[in-house]
């Protein structure tokens, strides 16, 4: 099966031609995600491209597949709220799905990315200021990740379908929540022999071995040193992890702040020592 290339299309082009969108904020574990997909395509049926994580590209591959793209819509960890972007009519004849991940967890783990030299994706010089202090950043902090879920809450009907998938969903329930998101994406009966095999590639410890070992797809800036987990891409994967990094001050800081602001339609964050989550969309 010939490999279409990954540079054959624009950005406008791979838009155009997904019908499956898969948004999520940044450090919510899209790239686990799309990895564990590109891996089942390639299993079964064959689809390849260069990078271990490439998901459009199988999709675009496998009969029946619809064509799927991960995107961070509208970038919104690289500038502040009041210009974040409200009108999604664009996802209107599109199918999304949203993944996320509770906000602590988020912020924690994007200030590990931004202040160990993503360039790519942070925009403003470089954070200099604490981890405690980054929660209240105006770019990259606690709100503009309640602003990006609130926005996706409002607007979760203008897709012509909109599935949910949370972060802590698919690390205790991998096999549910894959067979879930496959059957979204036009795989009806996947094959649970294959899909076991992924689940197994999918876990923490290989990847961050292919991570160690430069991967395509899961390459590191070549500042960052083998070893040095912080700057990793697969950084730690712990759900609940933020309370190691944070003061509780911070902490108590922050739940008032998801509690007043964060959408009652759309209330997904959990309690350290209660993981089950507080309502939420299906």
């Amino acid at each position: 099966m010939m490999e279409p290339l990954a540079d054959a299309y624009t950005a406008e082009e791979q838009f155009r031609l997904a019908s499956v969108l898969l948004v999520c904020y940044p450090k919510v574990g899209s790239t686990w995600l799309q990895t564990m997909i590109a891996q089942y395509l390639d299993a079964r049926y064959g689809a390849k491209a260069k990078s271990v994580k490439q998901m459009f590209l199988r999709t675009l591959q496998v009969k029946g597949m619809e064509p799927t793209l991960r995107t961070h819509d509208d970038d919104p960890h690289a500038k502040p709220v009041p210009v974040f972007e409200q009108d999604k009519s664009h996802y209107r004849e599109k199918k999304v799905i949203l993944l996320v991940r509770d906000p602590r967890d988020v912020v924690v783990s994007y200030y590990f990315w931004v202040t160990h030299g993503r360039e790519v994706d942070w925009p403003l010089e470089p954070f200099r200021g604490t981890i405690d202090e980054f929660v209240h950043s105006p770019v990259g902090g606690l709100r503009t990740v309640i602003a990006f879920y609130n926005i996706w809450a409002h607007n979760r009907h203008v897709p012509r379908e909109f599935m949910l998938v949370r972060y802590e969903e698919l690390r205790t329930h991998a096999f549910a929540q894959m067979c879930r998101v496959l059957a979204f994406l036009g795989e009806a009966k996947p094959s649970v022999s294959h899909l076991e095999k992924i689940i197994e590639f999918g876990k923490f410890d290989n990847m961050r071995g292919l991570e160690d070992e430069n991967v395509p797809g899961l390459t590191r800036p070549a500042h960052i040193h083998s070893g040095e987990y912080e700057g990793y891409k697969v950084r730690r994967g712990v759900v609940g992890g933020y309370v190691d990094y944070l003061r509780p001050k911070t902490i108590e800081e922050m739940d008032r702040v998801i509690a007043a602001e964060l959408s009652d339609e759309f209330r997904f964050y959990y309690k350290q020592k209660n993981p089950a989550y507080a309502g939420g969309l299906s």
